[in-house]
Parts: C-alpha cells; structure tokens; sequence
C-alpha cells in the first residue's frame, strides 16, 4: 500500500508505504517506510519492520 499526501500550498509532500512479508521462518512482518518531513517526495525516508510469529 502506498499512500501520498501533497499540499503545494502548504510544502508538503509526504508518503507512507507498508508491505506485508513472510519471513524464512513462518513468519509475517509488516515493512513500513515513510517520510514525514518537509520537503519533496523521493528524499530519504525511515523504514522499520515488525515481525508477528
């Protein structure tokens, strides 16, 4: 899923993308990145992965 908000007005270009994977073990894990800065979109972003058992 990838989500985008863009608000010229206001210099806001922000985006959120979540990925669900299986792990080698039988695991899921939810990727998610996102960029919740100031400025343009494609600039670095965060990424965090949370695995379920």
């Amino acid at each position: 899923m990838h989500l985008t908000k863009v608000e010229p007005q206001a210099n806001q270009y922000r985006y959120c993308r979540m990925e669900i994977v299986l792990g080698l073990l039988g695991d899921w894990g939810l990727i998610w990145e996102w960029e919740w800065e100031w400025g343009r979109i494609g600039g670095g972003g965060r990424c965090r992965t949370d695995w379920f058992a």
